[in-house]
Parts: structure tokens; sequence; C-alpha cells
């Protein structure tokens, strides 16, 4: 698994992946450079994942035929069906989706996200909790800008490839900085026709 993902993992928590956003950013100021950070929320992030690309993961990570014959019998084929009173609909098929509640369940996801672009750079950081991602550069304020929108525009391309939707009402970008004025809110996505956008919120 990536070392940025700290969601679903043994002996790593919320606590931990926030302690080291704040000691970046503090040990930024402590060398006179600023932070800017974009925080992103994968939309319905279980329910929406792409069960072929997850297959497809699977076969490149060289897991065992046997072990991903079980998982696509596991996710493939689901039925469901929608109560409204006493009336029930037909069967549908569920395209997409890791079952929410099962043991298996969050391993599958992290192992979806896994191949997620690594920064280019040492002063870009990844910092995954599950479906949260927070994607943030440290230095003077115009490589933040262009390191940020360096990365945003890698994983804008991924985030498409994979069919996965980011919720825009639930992203912020922050700049944390000792000036009084703030850049100009430069970062963005660039999605696909579903709406994939970075907020230009500064603080």
């Amino acid at each position: 698994m990536i070392p940025y993902q700290f969601g679903f993992r043994k002996q790593l928590s919320t606590a931990q992946q926030l302690l080291r956003i704040t000691e970046s950013i503090r040990e930024g100021f402590g060398s006179g450079w600023e932070t800017g950070a974009v925080f992103l929320d994968m939309a319905q992030a279980f329910n929406r994942v792409w069960t072929d690309g997850l297959i497809y993961k699977l076969i490149t990570m060289r897991i065992p035929g046997s072990i991903i014959m079980l998982i696509a019998t596991y996710l493939q084929g689901r039925l469901f069906t929608v109560r409204v009173g006493s009336n029930l609909s037909s069967d549908r098929v569920i395209r997409a989706g890791v079952v929410q509640g099962s043991k298996v369940g969050p391993i599958l996801f992290n192992i979806f996200v896994n191949n997620i672009p690594s920064p280019r750079n040492c002063q870009t950081q990844l910092c995954l909790f599950a479906d949260d991602i927070a994607v943030m550069s440290t230095g003077t304020s115009q490589t933040i800008m262009e390191d940020l929108n360096t990365y945003l525009t890698q994983l804008g391309k991924w985030l498409i490839q994979w069919k996965i939707k980011v919720n825009t009402d639930k992203c912020q970008a922050v700049y944390f900085t000792r000036r009084r004025s703030n850049p100009n809110p430069l970062c963005s996505i660039d999605g696909p026709s579903h709406g994939v956008t970075a907020p230009s919120i500064w603080e």
C-alpha cells in the first residue's frame, strides 16, 4: 500500500495524518516558507468504485487468480430492488461499488485508490485518509501555485481514467502564511463532463 494512505490500516489513524500535516506546516514556517493545501472529498467513494477497474488493478498487482475470481464473483452480478410501501421494483444490476460494512470492502477500496499519482517533487505532499485527499505544497508563493497546479492536473487525469468524482461542496483550498495578504487563488482541476473542480477559497 502507498505510504500516503492512513485509512483502514493498522496502527494508523486520522490523528496521525493530521499530525503529519500540522508538522509539515510548522516546519515550513520554521524555514521561512508558506504552505498551500487543497482538501478534496471523493463523492460516494465506496459506492462508486468501478468494479472492472478494480479487477484490473488486482490483476496488475499479481494477486493469485483464484482470489481474483472469488472477489469478482463476490462483486459482480449483485442485484437490488426498491420498496415503496408494499410495492417492490423489478431487479436491477449493481454495476459499481464495494460492499460497505464488510471486512473486505475497505481493503478493496484501498487497492482501488492505491495507484493515485505520487507527487513529482519533495515540496508537494499527498495525504489520504480513506476517501479524503489533501494535497500540500511548501515553498514560496510562486512555486506553491506551480506545484499545486501541476499535481492537480495530474490528479484530474487520474480521476477521469478511473471514473472517480470529487464532491466539490466538501472541497477547500487553504493557504497557510504569516503574511497579511494572500496570493490569487489559481488552483483548479480540469474535470470531465460531470464536473471536477477545486474551489478557490484561501484563508
